[in-house]
């Protein structure tokens, strides 16, 4: 598994809609590696010293600028991880549950045109923690900037958990259940998040590839994002566009949703 930081497409939503020739190598989100731009926040192995329960296997990679990193099993999903506040349990606990709210798709604009634009739908999804794997990832430069820079995002350790999504849109372009990572940085901790790829081969809504399409374009993936906190949760579909006349790769928001905490 693999981590990103939590909205950022914000840094490039306007390079897509305006078609700007943007080159966004360091800059995607999902859940590839994030680069220098967004610190990946992949753990460090430095913590507080101490060990970690767990299996204690740690990959020693090298990633995203941070440095090495170490990858841990955890297993006691009460204890505080190094450099975190909250135990894992009770990061989980801002996550699961179910929701309810309203999902947006925006209006057209520029070279983005969605079939279903500037239509909403009542939204209802579900959070399931149902014994799924928990990582730690400490990298070595967490606390500092990747590769030594004088600024941008600091690396951080994470934690990745492995949950259900459950995530239904009354106008049935959504009905989908599926497994997605929960993320949380230590740093400039926010709660957990998600950012998930679709795979519209095995989408269960009525939603389909062909809705969308980008001016002399390929459209790469559509990903589906979340940000929980407070007992809600919002989040986006982003697209994420390859322009072959100027070798660039755009990326922004297509929809966005927000929901509440049922009860």
């Amino acid at each position: 598994m693999t981590y990103s930081k939590p909205n950022i497409s914000v840094i490039v939503t306007t390079c897509l809609l305006a078609l700007a020739a943007c080159d966004l190598e360091d800059k995607e989100i999902g859940d590839g590696e994030t680069g220098t731009e967004t610190g990946d926040g992949d753990g460090d192995g430095d913590g507080d010293g101490d060990p970690m329960p767990g299996d204690g296997d740690g990959d020693g990679e090298t990633t995203g600028g941070c440095g090495e990193q170490t990858v841990t099993v955890l297993d006691d999903l009460d204890m505080v991880p190094a450099t975190f506040e909250l135990s894992v349990n009770e990061i989980i606990g801002e996550a699961v549950g179910d929701y309810s709210g309203t999902y947006t798709w925006l209006e057209n604009d520029g070279p983005v045109m969605v079939a279903h634009a500037g239509t909403s739908s009542d939204l209802t999804m579900s959070v399931i923690y149902d014994g799924g794997e928990v990582e730690l990832i400490e990298v070595a430069e967490h606390g500092g900037f990747p590769d030594g820079q004088a600024g941008g995002f600091e690396c951080s350790n994470s934690l990745e958990i492995e949950a259900v999504l459950e995530f239904t849109t009354a106008d049935g372009l959504f009905a989908e259940s599926m497994p997605i990572v929960l993320r949380a940085q230590s740093i400039d901790y926010v709660g957990p998040f998600f950012s998930h790829d679709l795979d519209m081969d095995s989408h269960q809504g009525t939603l389909v590839l062909d809705d969308f399409a980008f001016t002399d374009a390929v459209i790469q993936r559509l990903a589906l994002s979340g940000n929980f906190g407070g007992a809600e949760v919002s989040g986006s579909l982003d697209m994420e566009v390859f322009v072959e006349e100027f070798d660039i790769i755009g990326f922004g928001v297509v929809a966005n949703y927000a929901a509440v905490l049922d009860g």
